[in-house]
C-alpha cells in the first residue's frame, strides 16, 4: 500500500501505540485483567464459581480450564486462588462491565451503616470505624454466597482532611471471617477515596446474614483541624463494585442509605456544628446511663481522663457546659440556625469577642467562640437546668 514499515499503526487515533510518528522501534501496551477467569474485564466475586468448579483439574482433563489455571503450572489448585484473592475489585483500564442486574429475594434488603460524629483532633491525627451492615426488611436472616462491598468517600477534604486507610472485618456481628470466605485486608489500590472488599469462598458453603450483620469494616483516619461532614457512598454500577449473590449465585437487588462522618468540634454530639440546647438535652437525658463506649448520641463524649468510657456523667456534663454556644462553620455550609439560636438564647447577655481576638482553635474554619469566662458560662447555664432556690427567685417571689 505505499507504507513504509515503522514501528506505529496507520490509525494511531484507533489503536494507541507509539507517538504517532513513522519509524522507531514498535510499541504496543497489552492489559491484562490477571484474575479474570470469566473474561468479563475485571477480576471479581464472580470469578470465583468457576474457579471452584476447575478445583483439583488438571491440564487435559474434564473441567480443567486454563483461564482459572492462574498460575499456569497446569493445575488449578488453592495457589489459584490465592492469585485471585490479590486480584480482586481491579479491572481493565477500559472498565469492567455492569453489575449484574439484580433480583429480588424473599425479603428487602438494605446496606447501610451508623452515622457517627467525631471530634477533630488537636494534635495528631485519630482513627475510626465505620461498619457497612445488612438489614433485612423482615428481620429474617438470609444466605449468601459471595458478597463484595466498594465504597468511596465523598466531603470537602478528602485525602486531606479524612482519609480512607484500609478496612477488614466487621467490628460487630461480623457475616464473614477472614482469610475464607473474606478476603481481607481487601483492594487497597483507591485509597484514600476509595476501598473495596470482598468475600472469596472457595468452599461454596452458603455464609449466613443475620439482619444487622456487618459486611465489612472500613477505618478511616482524621486529620487535626478537619471539619465536615463526609459519606461513605457505596458503588453498584460495575461487576466489581458492591454486589451480593444469593445461596444460588444470583445477583440480589437491595437499597442503599449511605453513613456518614461528620468532623465537628468538642461539645457538638449531634452533628450542626453547634455546641447548644439539643447537645445538652442528649446529655441530660441520658444521664447516669451505661452507652456505648464513645456514642456522642447517647452522650458518652468524655470520661476520666479525657476519654469516653460509655457512662454519662459529670464529666460530659461540663465539657458540654464549658463549651456552650461555640459553633464552627464548615467548609462549604454553615453550622445549623435552629441549633445557633437555640444555643445563643441561653447565653444571649454574653459579651461579643473584642477586635482581634483569637484562640488556639483559629486554624478551624469560621471558628466562633464567644470569650467569656468558662466558669461564669457554665454557672449561667447550669442555672437554667438546676431546682429553683431562693438565690434564684426574683424580689417578692
Amino acid at each position: 500500500a505505499g507504507n513504509a514499515l515503522d514501528g506505529e499503526w496507520v490509525d494511531a487515533s484507533r489503536v494507541l501505540s507509539g507517538d504517532g510518528a513513522a519509524g522507531g522501534d514498535f510499541t504496543f501496551t497489552f492489559n491484562v485483567a490477571v484474575g479474570d477467569i470469566d473474561r468479563d474485564g475485571a477480576a471479581a466475586i464472580t470469578d470465583v464459581a468457576p474457579l471452584r468448579a476447575a478445583d483439583g483439574t488438571t491440564t487435559g482433563a474434564a473441567g480443567y480450564s486454563i483461564f482459572a489455571d492462574l498460575d499456569a503450572n497446569g493445575v488449578v489448585d488453592a495457589a489459584d486462588a490465592d492469585v485471585l484473592r490479590q486480584q480482586l475489585g481491579r479491572a481493565l483500564p477500559g472498565g469492567a462491565p455492569n453489575a449484574p442486574a439484580g433480583t429480588a429475594g424473599a425479603t428487602t434488603i438494605t446496606l447501610t451503616g451508623a452515622d457517627r460524629v467525631v471530634v477533630t483532633p488537636d494534635g495528631a491525627a485519630t482513627t475510626g470505624t465505620i461498619d457497612i451492615m445488612l438489614q433485612t426488611g423482615d428481620g429474617a436472616p438470609i444466605d449468601l454466597l459471595e458478597y463484595s462491598v466498594r465504597v468511596e468517600l465523598v466531603g470537602p477534604e478528602v485525602g486531606a482532611g479524612v482519609s480512607l486507610i484500609g478496612g477488614g472485618v466487621a467490628s460487630a456481628a461480623p457475616a464473614a471471617t477472614a482469610p475464607d470466605p473474606l478476603n481481607a485486608p481487601g483492594n487497597v489500590d483507591d485509597l484514600p477515596a476509595g476501598y473495596y472488599l470482598s468475600t472469596a469462598n472457595t468452599s461454596g458453603a452458603a455464609i449466613r446474614v443475620d439482619d444487622g450483620d456487618g459486611l465489612i469494616r472500613v477505618d478511616y483516619e482524621i486529620s487535626p483541624g478537619a471539619i465536615g461532614t463526609y459519606q461513605l457512598d457505596l458503588l453498584v454500577e460495575r461487576v466489581n463494585d458492591t454486589v451480593l449473590l444469593d445461596d444460588a449465585g444470583r445477583a440480589l437487588a437491595f437499597s442503599i442509605i449511605a453513613p456518614t462522618l461528620t468532623v465537628s468540634i468538642p461539645g457538638d454530639l449531634n452533628g450542626d456544628f453547634v455546641v447548644g440546647a439539643n447537645d445538652l438535652a442528649i446529655v441530660l437525658a441520658n444521664f447516669t446511663q451505661s452507652v456505648p463506649v464513645g456514642d456522642f448520641s447517647r452522650g458518652d463524649v468524655t470520661g476520666p481522663g479525657g476519654v469516653p468510657d460509655g457512662i454519662v456523667g459529670a464529666d460530659d456534663l461540663v465539657l458540654i457546659l464549658g463549651a456552650f454556644t461555640n459553633q464552627v462553620i464548615p467548609p462549604g455550609g454553615s453550622a445549623s440556625a435552629t441549633g445557633a439560636d437555640d444555643a445563643l438564647a441561653l447565653a444571649s447577655d454574653a459579651p461579643t469577642a473584642p477586635p482581634g481576638a483569637t484562640s488556639s482553635l483559629d486554624r478551624w474554619q469560621g471558628w466562633n467562640r464567644p470569650v467569656f469566662r468558662d466558669a461564669e458560662r457554665t454557672d449561667t447555664v447550669t442555672r437554667l437546668f438546676s431546682p429553683r432556690s431562693d438565690d434564684h427567685l426574683p424580689d417578692g417571689g
